[in-house]
Order: structure tokens, then sequence, then C-alpha cells
């Protein structure tokens, strides 16, 4: 994927209607965080899987960008199962390779080790959405076994990547802006 090279609307009242359509028909990558929380999951996830039309209504579009992530992955797992992941991980829409972030979450038949490295390439991704994804997504599974993630991504933490390295310390951060506080 290439970064995006055009300069973004700063304010969702700012985004011109041509991009806002592009957003919303998987065509483009969101080039601000503004841009993102302006695209309409139920129409984008319409547009790209059209065979989803009916289920993409249950994405309330009020609800939290994370909420609206995880919603859209448990309409692809659901009916798809994990079939669409490559396709996912690799489309030009930012917003679809962060689904793929949260269906690998998803899936229960997959170990959390398992499911770290799937994720590397999306922690990877040059899109800064689609990074921050990757391990908001995991932070369930984080909390559930600090120890094994703790184990994994310990590597990480001098990998060559930038990206992977962020990957790594922000997935392992005991508390951050967007996460609840653990009573472990």
């Amino acid at each position: 994927m290439a970064k995006v090279q055009r300069k973004g609307a700063a304010r969702v009242a700012d985004i011109p209607a041509d991009i806002l359509a592009q957003l919303n028909a998987g065509e483009i990558e969101a080039a601000t965080l503004s841009e993102n929380l302006a695209t309409d999951f139920a129409t984008l996830m319409t547009a790209t899987m059209p065979e989803l039309a009916e289920d993409a209504k249950a994405i309330d579009p009020k609800a939290g960008v994370t909420k609206r992530m995880a919603k859209a992955a448990e309409i692809i797992f659901d009916r798809f199962g994990m079939t669409k992941l490559d396709w996912l991980s690799s489309h030009p829409s930012d917003l679809l390779r962060g689904w793929a972030a949260y269906l690998i979450a998803k899936d229960p038949a997959i170990s959390l080790a398992d499911k770290i490295k799937l994720m590397r390439p999306l922690a990877d991704d040059p899109h800064f959405g689609v990074r921050e994804w990757a391990w908001l997504s995991l932070r369930p599974g984080i909390v559930a076994d600090p120890k094994t993630a703790i184990a994994k991504f310990t590597p990480l933490a001098s990998d060559p990547s930038d990206y992977l390295r962020r990957f790594a310390s922000e997935a392992l951060r005991p508390r951050g802006v967007w996460f609840r506080l653990s009573t472990h």
C-alpha cells in the first residue's frame, strides 16, 4: 500500500463530497482521522461486499470507531469466517484493512501467539489507522493472557521496523486513553 499523498480534511465538515463518496466506496484511504470518522461503515460494507448489505445495517453509525470496527469484523466473521482475510488485508481502503485486524482478533480458534504473527503485516502497514487497529483489536486477548503477550511482543521491541516496535510498545502499554481499566 502506498501512503496517502493528498492533504486530508482536518474537520468532518471540510471533507469534499467527492472524497467522502470515494471513502464510502472503499476506493481510497483516509488521509486523516476526521475522514475515517466520517466514513459510513454500512455504506462502505455494502459497496465492497454487497452480499452483506442487510447485515451492515447493524453497524451503529453513532457508536465509537473501535466499536464500529469490531461490529464490522463480527458481521464479516459470522458470514465468511476467515475466508476474506487476504482480500481485506490488501484492500485499497484503510478501513477494510482495519477490519482485517479486527477479524484476526475475533477468531476464537486462533491463539494469541498466532494472532500476533498474523497481525504483523497490518501492524507494519503504511497507514496510521491500520497500525492503530492492529494493536487495539488485540487488547482484549492481551489482557486475558498477558504472559503470552509479553513473550510474543518482546522480540518485536527490537525489530528493525519502527512500526513493529511501536506495535509492541502500544499493545503492551498497561493503560492508555482508549482502554478500560483492567481489574486483574
